[in-house]
């Protein structure tokens, strides 16, 4: 299978891919058309004229494409034409039209315009070949209403008890349609389900299925499961960074379930289609939103503030999975990436009996789910209690008797609606979900009741043979319908749900519709133009298992690299000089080391920048950048030679050993051993090594080498550069208890120097110091933003303390900074797999993601307990008293609730003075000016924090 195309035959003779001669799922091709009315049928004069001639060209127009075509055709509503369909005749091979058809579309005119003449009170339908029963005029009116009955106080609001419902748009008084692409799940459907009970409530101590031996494992959709807790933190983006206390929330919810002898596994999407566009408009969206609850927080009004930045919608998906995945590792939770939609890998486990419960929106219906968990209905009792201090606390306890789950049955669902499995995936299409939005005609009071339910969508189906495509034509001559282009996006929908990509094992990663022989037939071979690109199976399987994320991948995909807006509302100069200009040799080496070692295709395919403040683009330029993929493979040092290094160093510990930035800087030290680190001869990414990488810590030791290379810490001879030997100094300087979390940190802090971020030259929007004169706000304002780098000690819970747009504003750019660093050292780590040089046969893939470094994004809030404590302090008469520092202490404990003040200011302090002294000690390659500053803001630092040090 050729990288970047999944293959198969041509979806048909023109070779388009939004008509595929495989998408009828019958040849409806002779049903004759019956006639519903909502009372007797009256002819007049011109309907029989009309016939008549309708009667004769249509014998023309079959014996023009007989050799070729299946012709067939039914009226459109009231006034609204003729549709025609023109199927390619299954015997002969795409492509081969006789010269005669050439003259089909002038018959089809004379057909559409003697129709035009048709009875006003005809209503015509197509006729499957099982009929169904006799309709009622009563049903029939049901179905095409010839007055719409609209209820003005209604809405078609989703359910709020499904996790991720999105509302749905207002009944409008004019008759226009407003299509709704839900975010997720199909509210119209679950509307549906609890009207007529069947969303089923069973106890969740019950779960263990008869059938099942052992421990049976659920299947949870994370976007799904992670919906409810979106809002629960409202302060996250007013701090940039992952959530404070999420953590406890999501873990402790896993485990409760995992207590009840179940097994857990969290399924994640991976790759963006064309149906995951996130719009640059969000995030400008988003970033206004922040910066007005900043205005209303900066008058005092807190609980509003509040109120504006829980409706930010943000973290977003993107962030949301990347944070749930790190906790989930971290708490021994399994988890995977799906190729492109976690849905079609779950039910693909399913079919493996890998999980026997899926945990996930109505969607999963679409993918042939047989029944769905759409809920956990978890039970707390709350009660109060005086502890030791005498203060009234609650306390919250799980009641699994009383806790349930919700329910689906899709037999049951059939069986009430009387339909196949076709219409009713097909039905579920047009009520609206992620991949299309809601049939415009459903919205529309002049062509259904309001609010329409499902079985309206079904009768529909029902009444146009069972086919889509009819029903969608049936409206395509009425302007107020909207359905211009609508049957392109539903078959590029019905395409794609069922050739998704899903991965089977390490080496094979194909569509869903190659598991099934009873499915649709080849596949396209122009998927992945709607469908995605198609990256190696390896590849494929690197992201399902987590050893790296889908950054890089989505930029080869998508052909795009969108820069959004800072969280702060306001973006500055810097910051976009940095997303536009700084940042791009860091993607384009990305890029580079990831499409050299995959196909050369890749490497040409053009990936252009798109920002949210102009509309110009730029191109990366990866071809240009054989240098650094020739060179990287020199790094390959075995486990023998790194522990006996670290045992000549002392740094035998986890987070100082080999595979820590801590060795990584200090073993080269040594010029004896930095130059026996040079493989003698790179090994050919075609050939299999003789002596390949294999534990965990060589094969992350090696790739934090190739990283610091390709950052220019090191040269060609493995020596440490100038920049090098100051990152040194900042890492020697946290001593041997210095933690991975710190390294990471004094990292990213050095990078930030680097890139001419590190100072004070952008003014403060607000959310400064308020105390002392210039001198003092400018040194507490350049602590505060290197602290800010930081974590902050605090327990899993959320937020409660002051807030500072200037700090989000700067926090917005290490944001960037970290992300382009994990991304380069996370290709890092795929292609010393994928050029043969380690073991690729293992299990073991996350433990090196893990101990991969800036996978974790803090937030802003250990530069805001700096800054606070800092202008606390700068209020007393005599700053530099040791009294007056523990009064100021105190003071900042009642500000910030659930934190660990002292020790939280501990860590901001050790992490400015080991940034100090790398800029000391950086000769010229920091400006006079820069260390002039740095000097000024260490000496008064050190002044107000003696009790600190």
């Amino acid at each position: 299978m050729a990288s970047g195309f999944y293959g198969g035959a041509e979806p048909d003779g023109r070779g388009g891919h939004t008509r595929f001669h495989k998408f009828n799922r019958g040849d409806y091709s002779q049903a004759p058309p019956v006639i519903l009315t909502n009372g007797p049928i009256q002819f007049d004069p011109g309907y029989l004229q009309a016939r008549s001639s309708y009667e004769s060209l249509q014998a023309t127009a079959a014996q023009a494409v007989q050799p070729v075509f299946s012709y067939s055709h039914s009226f459109g509503p009231r006034g609204q034409g003729f549709a025609a369909h023109l199927q390619p005749h299954s015997l002969v091979p795409p492509g081969i039209v006789p010269e005669k058809v050439r003259d089909i579309d002038f018959v089809l005119y004379q057909i559409d315009r003697h129709l035009h003449k048709l009875s006003g009170a005809l209503q015509v339908r197509p006729r499957a070949r099982s009929s169904p029963p006799a309709l009622s005029p009563r049903e029939v009116s049901r179905i095409i209403p010839r007055v719409a009955v609209t209820d003005n106080s209604q809405d078609t609001t989703a359910d709020d008890s499904q996790p991720g419902a999105v509302q749905g748009s207002e009944v409008q008084e004019e008759p226009t349609c407003r299509p709704i692409l839900h975010r997720m799940g199909i509210p119209t459907f679950h509307q549906w389900l609890r009207d007529n009970q069947l969303l089923y409530e069973l106890p969740l101590a019950e779960i263990h299925p008869a059938d099942v031996r052992g421990e049976p494992v659920i299947g949870i959709e994370a976007k799904c499961f992670l919906e409810q807790f979106r809002t629960r933190e409202p302060l996250v983006p007013a701090l940039n960074g992952f959530p404070l206390g999420l953590e406890g929330l999501v873990i402790k919810q896993l485990k409760q379930l995992e207590s009840l002898g179940t097994k857990i596994w969290v399924y994640f999407d991976g790759l963006e289609s064309d149906f995951d566009d996130v719009p640059i408009q969000k995030s400008v969206d988003v970033a206004k939103t922040v910066g007005d609850g900043y205005d209303i927080y900066e008058t005092g009004d807190s609980s509003k503030a509040i109120e504006k930045f829980r409706s930010a919608d943000y973290p977003d998906d993107i962030t949301m999975a990347k944070f749930v995945k790190y906790v989930l590792h971290k708490n021994g939770i399994e988890y995977v990436t799906a190729p492109f939609r976690a849905l079609a890998q779950m039910i693909r486990h399913v079919e493996q009996g890998v999980i026997h419960f899926i945990h996930a929106s109505t969607e999963g219906f679409l993918y042939g789910a047989s029944n769905l968990i759409t809920k956990f209905n978890v039970v707390y009792e709350t009660h109060e209690f005086l502890d030791d201090n005498g203060e009234y606390r609650r306390k919250s306890n799980y009641q699994p008797e009383k806790s349930t789950y919700t329910w689906v049955d899709s037999k049951a669902v059939l069986e009430r609606l009387k339909c196949n499995p076709d219409i009713f995936h097909d039905a579920l299409l047009l009520a609206g979900s992620s991949y299309l939005e809601t049939f415009p005609p459903l919205l529309n009071k002049d062509h259904f009741r309001q609010p329409h339910n499902f079985r309206d969508i079904v009768g529909l189906l029902e009444h146009s043979a069972g086919d889509p495509r009819r029903a969608i034509e049936t409206y395509q001559y009425d302007e107020r319908a909207q359905v211009t282009e609508y049957e392109d996006k539903f078959t590029k929908a019905f395409i794609v749900i069922n050739n998704m990509p899903v991965v089977v094992n390490m080496y094979t990663t194909v569509p869903r519709s190659t598991l099934d022989p009873n499915r649709l037939g080849s596949v396209p071979r122009n998927l992945h133009e709607i469908a995605g690109l198609c990256f190696p199976q390896e590849l494929f399987f690197y992201l399902y298992i987590g050893l790296i994320g889908p950054r890089v991948m989505n930029w080869f995909v998508k052909g795009e690299i969108r820069l959004f807006a800072p969280m702060a509302g306001e973006e500055t100069p810097q910051y976009r000089t940095l997303v536009k200009k700084t940042l791009k040799p860091f993607r384009e080496q990305a890029a580079a080391l990831l499409a050299y070692s995959i196909n050369r295709w890749f490497l040409h395919r053009e990936i252009t920048t798109t920002c949210w403040f102009d509309n110009s683009k730029e191109s990366l330029k990866c071809q240009q950048l054989t240098s650094v993929k020739d060179k990287v493979p020199t790094w390959r040092m075995r486990s023998k030679a790194l522990f006996r290094r670290a045992e000549e160093m002392k740094s035998t510990t986890l987070s100082q050993g080999p595979g820590s930035l801590f060795f990584a800087f200090r073993s080269l030290t040594k010029t004896e051993f930095a130059s026996s680190t040079i493989s003698a001869k790179p090994v050919p990414s075609s050939k299999q090594p003789t002596d390949p990488l294999e534990s965990v810590k060589e094969i992350v030791a090696n790739v934090i080498w190739r990283f610091m290379f390709i950052r220019g810490y090191v040269d060609d001879k493995h020596q440490l550069t100038a920049w090098g030997k100051i990152m040194l100094n900042v890492i020697d300087a946290l001593g041997p208890q210095g933690t991975k979390e710190q390294a990471e940190a004094a990292f990213v802090a050095v990078e930030m120097l680097r890139l001419g971020l590190l100072n004070v030259e952008e003014p403060v929007t607000g959310g400064g110091p308020s105390r002392g004169d210039d001198t003092d706000k400018l040194n507490c304002v350049l602590v505060s933003r290197v602290a800010s780098i930081g974590k902050m000690r605090h327990p899993a819970k959320g937020y409660s303390g002051p807030l500072s747009r200037s700090l989000l504003a700067f926090h917005s750019m290490v944001t960037e900074v970290r992300r382009a660093l994990r991304d380069l050292i996370e290709i890092n780590a795929a292609v010393i797999f994928m050029d043969n040089q380690a073991q690729r046969m293992r299990k073991d893939q996350k433990v090196i993601a893990d101990m991969l470094p800036f996978e974790e994004e803090t937030p802003s809030a250990l530069g805001i307990l700096s800054m606070t404590y800092l202008d606390e302090i700068t209020m007393h008469t005599d700053p530099e008293n040791k009294e007056s520092q523990a009064l100021a202490m105190q003071q900042c404990e009642q500000y910030l609730v659930h934190t660990d003040v002292e020790a939280s200011y501990r860590e901001a302090v050790k992490l400015w003075s080991v940034v100090a002294k790398g800029v000391s000690t950086s000769g010229k390659l920091v400006g006079e000016k820069s260390k002039e500053l740095f000097a000024r803001a260490n000496e008064w630092l050190v002044a107000r924090s003696k009790p600190f040090l």
